[in-house]
């Protein structure tokens, strides 16, 4: 593998590595019914870079084919409460938004449907959703003749599928090349200057900000910011509505149009960035070590200690943190992980009921906006365990 030389969006040289983190599961959200073979999967390196032109960051290490999504990768969020409340707002919102009302959406990145499925039952919409791990048997209303369901990664082979609204939500992340995609879209839509685009990221300026570094993954090729991502969308031919902070502003969704006129809403791009970024790795590696330290004490004390939340952050802090071993298991709402090892790690994924058999003395919650909901779980389960997060 080569490592990449110039910036995927403006094609500067100008690439200023900042932060390094060596041999992390490709996928934090593979299924792995085995220990051995969770421990065992396939890994790689991350040098996060920034564009000193565009403000795009990415890792310069990455390699497309260690990636593989199949029908044994899951990420799905709805399984929450919270989310589920979350995602049926955001879906009202675009409905009233664009006027979808009996229209045409293409979801990229559509999962099991979760997010497609509610914008058509909502506004009496029909839907195509396209993914590469799609499983039929875990869609989540099962088959919906309003919806159809296309196990690929959408492409200029399918610009001749038109729409009235693009989403793409937690995708563009994935795509070490995001022009590409933005230029079967642009494509798909040429002649419908009324198609919209609703886009979702996780947010790099609360991951530099905050130090989130749990929020660093391999398959995450590519990071935004609002500037960058403005910058990203109109290079492509994109009107840029709106750029959005949302969720506990870890992410950042963009509302647009395939209209030619040009962007004149730029977010500030006055973000203090070499503060953030020359002394990120510094601050990375003394967070990295607070963490084994609390951890370590907390073994001398003998607590029983678990995580929850057996998703991307919590993948990550498992294998980044040595002392993590120490954690008895990881907790996660979801059904299909339950049963299921992390990749690297190895620890054991549980059920509610198995949490309360276990009755922890600490819970470390993975995402800190889960937090209220933790809490109230735990008191429903009669659990009476610390409570904190990353």
């Amino acid at each position: 593998m080569n490592m990449m030389t110039r910036c995927p969006i403006c094609s500067s040289s100008e690439l200023h590595a900042f932060f390094k983190v060596r041999n992390v599961p490709v996928h934090c959200n593979s299924l792995w019914h085995d220990r051995t073979a969770a421990q065992a999967c396939a890994r790689g390196d991350i040098q996060l870079a920034i564009c000193a032109s565009c403000g795009f960051m990415t890792n310069v290490c990455f390699d497309e084919e260690l990636t593989s999504y199949s029908q044994h990768y899951d990420n799905s969020l709805f399984f929450s409460s919270f989310y589920r409340d979350y995602a049926e707002q955001s879906a009202a919102e675009l409905i009233s938004r664009y006027g979808l009302y009996q229209k045409t959406i293409i979801d990229i990145g559509a999962g099991q449907g979760d997010f497609i499925l509610l914008l058509c039952r909502t506004g009496q919409n029909w839907g195509i959703g396209f993914d590469p791990a799609l499983d039929p048997a875990r869609l989540a209303d099962g088959l919906n003749e309003h919806v159809l369901f296309i196990r690929d990664n959408y492409s200029e082979r399918y610009s001749h599928c038109k729409a009235d609204l693009f989403c793409c939500r937690h995708v563009l992340e994935h795509i070490q090349y995001p022009r590409q995609l933005l230029s079967a879209i642009r494509h798909s839509a040429d002649g419908n200057e009324e198609a919209a685009l609703f886009f979702q990221v996780p947010n790099s300026h609360y991951t530099l900000s905050r130090c989130a570094i749990w929020d660093i993954i391999y398959e995450h090729c590519s990071y935004y910011t609002p500037s960058s991502m403005f910058y990203t969308f109109t290079a492509g031919g994109f009107l840029v509505q709106e750029i959005v902070e949302e969720f506990g502003g870890q992410y950042l969704s963009l509302y647009g149009l395939s209209a030619d006129d040009p962007s004149t809403n730029e977010p500030s791009s006055s973000q203090a960035w070499p503060d953030l970024l020359s002394d990120f790795q510094n601050k990375a590696d003394a967070l990295i070590d607070q963490w084994n330290a609390r951890l370590q004490e907390m073994k001398k004390e003998s607590s029983t200690v678990v995580l929850w939340g057996a998703g991307s952050k919590g993948v990550s802090f498992l294998n980044m943190v040595e002392m993590a071993n120490s954690i008895s298991a990881i907790v996660d709402l979801n059904p299909r992980k339950q049963g299921h090892f992390i990749p690297g790690a190895g620890h054991a994924i549980i059920s509610l009921n198995e949490l309360a058999r276990i009755d922890p003395d600490v819970v470390i919650v993975a995402n800190p906006v889960y937090l209220n909901e933790v809490r109230q779980l735990l008191r429903q389960l009669h659990l009476d365990a610390e409570v904190m997060s990353l």
